[in-house]
């Protein structure tokens, strides 16, 4: 992201969430991270992130 790359964060930040890597729900708080905000891709990215978080509706 330092370098303006926003195809090639969404990639890492990908492969990050297939490999569960854990700090990838901070993600959102931090704001080398903010340029990716208004992408698509970071809100369908973040809404699987936080989905496994999500408590699950009753029986």
């Amino acid at each position: 992201m330092a370098l303006g790359e926003k195809d090639a964060a969404f990639q890492a930040l990908e492969h990050a969430y297939n490999d569960r890597s854990q700090p990838l729900v901070l993600v959102w708080s931090l704001p080398e991270f903010r340029p990716l905000h208004d992408d698509p891709r970071y809100r369908a990215l973040m809404e699987k992130v936080y989905a496994g978080l999500k408590p699950r509706a009753g029986p």
